[in-house]
């Protein structure tokens, strides 16, 4: 298992390290809006291809209110804090 896991954080690292050099190398001759979508939007793909959703019979569900309300707040939280600053001083 040890092993596994020493292959994925390589090849993690080696997919980082491939989308960067591409985007820097990439930027020389497209704008970068256009980069950066079809990065994430490639990353989206690929994400959805490894999740698989439509091979389970439904979303994963909480049992109680609690769970809920405490997945929801995380999130929230999360996505604030995250959020960049927009104001000025």
């Amino acid at each position: 298992m040890r092993v596994v896991a020493i292959g994925l954080m390589c090849g993690a690292m080696l997919c980082f390290t491939g989308l960067d050099t591409s985007s820097k190398w990439l930027g020389r001759s497209l704008p970068v809006a256009e980069i950066v979508w079809s990065r994430y939007l490639g990353a989206g793909f690929i994400a959805l291809a490894v999740a698989r959703p439509w091979s389970r019979s439904g979303a994963p569900r909480s049992n109680t209110l609690c769970h809920t309300v405490m997945k929801v707040s995380g999130t929230a939280a999360a996505s604030t804090i995250l959020r960049p600053e927009t104001g000025s001083v």
